[in-house]
């Protein structure tokens, strides 16, 4: 199953923002009024479009309607990029005391949800929250029901415990950036014979090597390898010449560089 990743701008973008759109937490109080029930801070914080309010609004019976829909994207981590931003359903059953729901009842709120988001890039997963003690049973009858005649409809169905929707909605901040440059290979270039230099044209020449590639990588829009390289190099740079003796070579270098 693909991992998805919350980005506000697929709600920003449905066509009913500003108007339905509310905090995570905020649907969540309407129906279980001072419970958090294990959800992250984060999750809380996430914005959602009302679903229930989008069809009270248009005349209709709100039980209809998953609770809300929330944005998603893909997530390029090297260009720290979002990408293909859709609205992600989601419906809490968290006062639930026992699993006994047909799965019709579910398939309508589904369904009535993807008519009132007619047009727009909606997600795969159907998300339904249970408390943990029913979520054991909920797994086990969607199990059945992806095994039954028709069992397509339910494929990307998803049962879950607030604990994991605290892990089934990923941030961009889950993905720390790796760098393509290595520390090491950039230390080499500064040495001779195994030892850091302190020819300063050598540490001139090679410093702005690696600022020129840096800025190449930032051109192309991949700014964490920049900050990861000029950091890098003005770690070293700023440790040479501050070991060189003291002297005219060594203030017009902390001038230049600014150290």
């Amino acid at each position: 199953m693909e991992e998805r990743v919350y980005h506000v701008k697929g709600v920003e973008d449905s066509g009913f923002y500003p108007r339905f759109d509310y905090l995570f937490s905020e649907i969540l109080e309407k129906d279980y009024h001072g419970k958090e029930f294990g959800f992250s801070d984060r999750v809380l914080a996430t914005r959602c479009i009302d679903m229930d309010a989008v069809e009270k609004d248009g005349g209709g019976v709100f039980d209809r309607t998953m609770d809300c829909v929330v944005g998603v994207s893909d997530y390029d981590e090297a260009h720290s990029k979002h990408s293909r931003h859709r609205l992600m359903m989601v419906e809490m059953k968290l006062g639930c005391t026992g699993f006994s729901m047909k799965p019709g009842y579910l398939r309508d709120k589904v369904n009535h949800t993807l008519e009132l988001l007619s047009g727009k890039l909606v997600d795969g997963a159907r998300c339904f929250i249970f408390p943990k003690r029913v979520i054991g049973d909920a797994k086990r009858r969607l199990s059945q029901w992806k095994r039954g005649s028709d069992g397509e409809l339910y494929k990307e169905w998803v049962f879950l415990q607030p604990a994991e929707y605290n892990d089934f909605l990923h941030f961009a901040e889950d993905y720390p950036y790796t760098p393509v440059t290595d520390r090491l290979d950039i230390e080499n270039t500064f040495k001779d014979g195994g030892f850091f230099s302190a020819d300063i044209q050598k540490i001139v020449k090679v410093r702005e090597y690696w600022l020129s590639l840096a800025l190449e990588y930032k051109y192309r829009g991949v700014v964490d390898e920049y900050d990861h390289i000029v950091g890098i190099v003005g770690e070293i740079v700023s440790s040479l010449v501050n070991e060189m003796e003291d002297g005219d070579d060594k203030e017009l270098l902390k001038l230049e560089f600014q150290i």
